[in-house]
């Protein structure tokens, strides 16, 4: 068992993604990062956006066998 962490993506608050592991938290968060400014769509002047993407890292007791590990 190793510490990993697993990077959670979310879109209007549901879980779309949650089997990228990562072996430290800065190369994690860097992905998330990404992910949440890779956004294209682009709202009128004061108006809320209609999607909503999150991301974050959780840190994970797992077993790495059978995982992809970035």
């Amino acid at each position: 068992m190793v510490h990993l962490f697993l990077l959670t993506v979310l879109l209007n608050g549901e879980i779309v993604s949650e089997d990228m592991y990562f072996r430290n938290i800065y190369d994690c968060s860097r992905f998330s990062k990404a992910v949440v400014q890779s956004r294209s769509e682009l709202s009128r002047l004061h108006e809320p956006r209609t999607t909503t993407i999150t991301a974050y890292c959780l840190p994970k007791l797992v077993d790495p066998e059978g995982l992809k590990v970035y």
